[in-house]
């Protein structure tokens, strides 16, 4: 293989399928009114930020509008320890609820449908293999891409009970040291949602430790084209990896989306030290002939 596909969600959202985390709000908003309701309470003034980049702000979950909640609900809970302990189970069931987050997020991801969505761009299929992000079939079920060549390396809808794997990157070092506090009842509200945050961690060296039949054969790939990925740093190991393995003069053609991506994209390719790389949109693929390009 001489080419390597790293494909994100950008590159769905170019095709117009609803897979923004804004669509996740607005199906939460339909369907699940009490999570939208409770998210917007315990994330506050970080709302529009976990809507826009869910992963990486899933930890801004704040322990003291918990904490008000629960004493909201429970004004006798400092009276006695009757009142005491209906208070903590409070703040167990509201963190327990807001748990099953993931499981929300799957069910979501299983309602995306691709039936009206057509090529838009020109990939090359032989010769390749592809790493996406997506939970979806737009490669496989859109451009036909034989199953064997993708590894879908966050889970994908395929299974008919799917594990996606979703999360951020903070250590329990920062988690510990955000919620915390010196207020012995307030620190039981702190380490439940400490707990919580921990669970939401995803574990990116434990994934590509799990798929590495997949990179182990990278070596002689010669392109690397990134497509609708944002490369955050919540993912910005899997980058890591890949750069590694594959072959030490690899050309990598990263896509960006406005300006202000551009840059960010430069500063990655800084970051990861790429010997060669170039930035290009996802348009130019939409030109892209056999012979021209790429």
């Amino acid at each position: 293989m001489s080419r390597l596909y790293i494909i994100g969600n950008g590159f769905d959202i170019a095709h117009g399928i609803p897979s923004k985390y804004s669509d996740f709000r607005d199906y939460c908003k339909r369907n699940i009114p009490e999570m939208y309701e409770k998210l917007s309470r315990y994330y506050g003034d970080q709302i529009d930020d976990l809507w826009c980049s869910f992963e990486e702000n899933m930890p801004s979950i704040s322990q003291n509008a918990i904490f008000d909640w629960a004493t909201i609900n429970n004004p006798d809970w400092n009276q006695n320890m009757n009142g005491y302990n209906k208070f903590i189970d409070e703040i167990r069931n509201e963190v327990d609820y807001v748990d099953t987050i993931k499981t929300d997020f799957t069910e979501w991801i299983q309602t995306i449908e691709l039936a009206n969505v057509h090529k838009l761009y020109h990939l090359y299929l032989e010769d390749s293999l592809f790493m996406t992000f997506n939970y979806t079939l737009t490669l496989e079920n859109v451009y036909q891409v034989n199953p064997d060549q993708v590894l879908h390396i966050h889970g994908c809808v395929r299974e008919k009970f799917p594990q996606l794997i979703l999360g951020h990157n903070m250590q329990d070092a920062e988690i510990n040291d955000i919620f915390t506090s010196e207020d012995e009842i307030q620190q039981e509200t702190c380490s439940e949602v400490a707990n919580l945050v921990k669970r939401w961690r995803k574990d990116t060296h434990a994934v590509i430790a799990e798929n590495e039949d997949f990179f182990s054969i990278l070596a002689d790939i010669t392109d690397v084209y990134v497509l609708g990925h944002s490369m955050a740093d919540v993912d910005l190991p899997y980058f890591e990896h890949v750069r590694d393995i594959v072959n030490e003069g690899a050309i990598w053609h990263i896509s960006y989306y406005g300006d202000n991506d551009r840059q960010g994209k430069e500063r990655v390719a800084g970051r990861l030290d790429l010997r060669s790389f170039e930035l290009i949109q996802l348009d130019d693929l939409r030109r892209a002939r056999e012979g021209e390009l790429f």
